[in-house]
């Protein structure tokens, strides 16, 4: 595992984000992760992809997670921080002996936001 699991939940008590996870309008439960963007090498800090209306926002969210966070709900699921909603892109739960250490997602901002060039 990336990290003692007792290690990383006092990281996470006390560095952590509240997340909720939902699907379809249900909550499906909350609780602690390290939320940061992932940036790209030799790409603007947004990762604009052009489209025939203008660039579009494609940031990724690095997430790990507490293991007991429900994201292993399939396609829809949506994980909330701070006002903002993220599609789960990809979401592993890391095994540690007989349990696991922590989830591991890569989260996308909800609709890819629309952007002009030279604004956030």
């Amino acid at each position: 595992g990336l990290v003692r699991t007792g290690t990383f939940r006092r990281l996470l008590e006390h560095y952590g984000q509240k997340v909720a996870v939902s699907r379809a309008g249900e909550d499906l439960g909350s609780g602690l992760a390290f939320l940061q963007p992932v940036l790209v090498q030799r790409e603007s800090r947004w990762q604009r992809a052009p489209t025939p209306l203008g660039g579009v926002r494609q940031d990724r969210y690095l997430l790990l997670g507490e293991p007991e966070l429900p994201l292993g709900g399939g396609t829809g699921t949506l994980v909330e921080c701070k006002g903002v909603r993220y599609d789960i892109q990809e979401a592993h739960l890391i095994p540690l002996g007989e349990g696991a250490s922590h989830w591991w997602a890569v989260l996308r901002p909800r609709g890819g936001v629309k952007t002009e060039e030279g604004t956030p």
